[in-house]
């Protein structure tokens, strides 16, 4: 029901205040966003979350792993790719993703033995054109040995 204006009670000092304190935290909150947009954060100058392109690349892909004689490695050239974001492996056994903020994880074949690994990190980009790197661990759904000492590293190939 609409109430005439001249029968609507005088705005008071509290409702006032009340409505200028919203204006004020809708105004920084607009200003806040702004220079957000303008800073180039990919969450909010685009839908896609551009800003991983810049992973992209091939990477030799090391990784440790436990055996019967301790603890060995393998090193794999030109396995890793990233992609817009889409990690993948010259074999496409892997499959995963990394977010802007460099964070990866995908999944593959467990090296010692017949379960899943996942696989955790964190990508670094480079100032220097193609010397980007990452590291992190594995674990396998059927866990054996190793623990933190289940590590992987990426170095980007020039």
């Amino acid at each position: 029901m609409l109430v005439p204006a001249a029968a609507r009670s005088p705005p008071t000092k509290s409702t006032l205040g009340g409505a200028i304190m919203k204006q004020r935290v809708a105004r920084s909150v607009a200003i806040g966003l702004s220079v957000l947009m303008l800073a180039g954060c990919p969450s909010l100058t685009s839908p896609t979350g551009s800003g991983v392109s810049k992973f992209d690349g091939t990477y030799n892909f090391f990784f440790k792993f436990p055996s019967p004689s301790g603890m060995s490695s393998r090193n794999l050239s030109s396995y890793l790719y990233i992609s817009n974001g889409v990690v993948s492996s010259s074999d496409g056994a892997v499959s995963g993703t990394v977010d802007s903020f460099g964070a990866v994880r995908f999944q593959s074949a467990c090296p010692i033995n017949s379960s899943t690994a996942t696989w955790t990190g964190n990508m670094n980009a480079s100032a220097q054109s193609g010397s980007n790197f990452g590291q992190g661990t594995y674990t396998c759904s059927f866990a054996i040995g190793g623990g933190s000492s289940d590590s992987w590293q990426a170095l980007q190939t020039p």
